[in-house]
């Protein structure tokens, strides 16, 4: 049983500020489609945080279209299309299309919904769309897996009409950090990049794109042991990392580890930080 609280006074206690920085090595791309698309089943059970990121996502697109903001949508990461159905249940007008790099979840979303969504295999950082296809774009907790946004975000702004809107999730510095600080006692790279926002901020103008506004969201959720946060992460297709994977005796150290060092009263905690917002593609 877990449970959960914001916690905006400390999201980041877990992390040492007197800690180097860690060193980074994000899985391929390969390795991202096939653990992602092997857990397309079992994701939305397990991905509560996202679903909640999703949902904040869906009223800002109700926000702009409001405005006269409808029309065609880029689905950037779309898993099993969670997204282009709660847009669905809220009435929304905009068409969305979906792209994602494991064709797995694609047919998940097939299943999940009932019917032949619009949706490619395909890698946002190689969009198969001609310049201004789109009204707008949605990446909901994806930039993570890759080694710099930027070349996504011209690509992004590429397909993007002059004056069309981006809607943004980011698991940003603080996130994960138990897991991460655990695994650099083992002597393992972080398998994600989490930006500074102030960082994404800059690569966002970087790519073109002006009006940045984002709310930075703390969330921390307490589980019996740190297994259970292990597999709610493997559930969800987030334990693709790069080289060789632990072994069964290495996992039991390090959960061990892992409750020796961040037990709480509460349980033991997984935190969460994220930069939730929207731009919009200059003229």
């Amino acid at each position: 049983m877990t449970r959960r609280y914001d916690d905006p006074k400390d999201p980041q206690a877990p992390k040492d500020p007197h800690a180097p920085a860690m060193p980074v090595a994000v899985p391929s791309k390969r390795r991202i489609a096939h653990s992602f698309g092997r857990k397309a089943a079992t994701y939305r059970k397990h991905a509560v945080v996202q679903a909640e990121l999703i949902g904040r996502i869906v009223r800002l697109i109700a926000d702009f279209e409001a405005v006269g903001g409808n029309g065609l949508l880029l689905d950037a990461g779309c898993g099993t299309g969670l997204l282009a159905e709660l847009c669905r249940e809220a009435r929304l007008q905009s068409r969305i299309v979906g792209i994602d790099l494991a064709g797995a979840a694609l047919a998940a979303e097939e299943r999940i919904i009932g019917g032949p969504p619009a949706h490619l295999a395909a890698d946002m950082e190689r969009l198969p769309f001609k310049p201004q296809t789109f009204r707008g774009a949605i990446a909901a907790s994806v930039f993570q897996w890759l080694d710099s946004p930027l070349a996504a975000l011209g690509e992004i702004a590429d397909v993007l009409e002059p004056g069309g809107f981006l809607i943004f999730s980011v698991f940003v510095e603080g996130s994960f950090a138990e897991v991460l600080a655990t695994r650099a006692t083992f002597g393992l790279p972080s398998p994600v990049r989490c930006p500074e926002p102030d960082a994404f901020a800059a690569s966002l103008h970087a790519a073109g794109f002006e009006r940045v506004t984002f709310a930075t969201v703390a969330r921390t959720v307490f589980a019996t042991n740190a297994a259970t946060h292990l597999k709610s992460i493997s559930a969800i297709g987030g334990s693709a990392a790069a080289g060789q994977l632990l072994t069964r005796g290495r996992v039991v150290a390090f959960c061990r580890a892992y409750e020796e060092r961040f037990r709480k009263s509460e349980g033991v905690p997984l935190t969460y930080r994220t930069m939730v917002g929207s731009c919009v593609k200059g003229q």
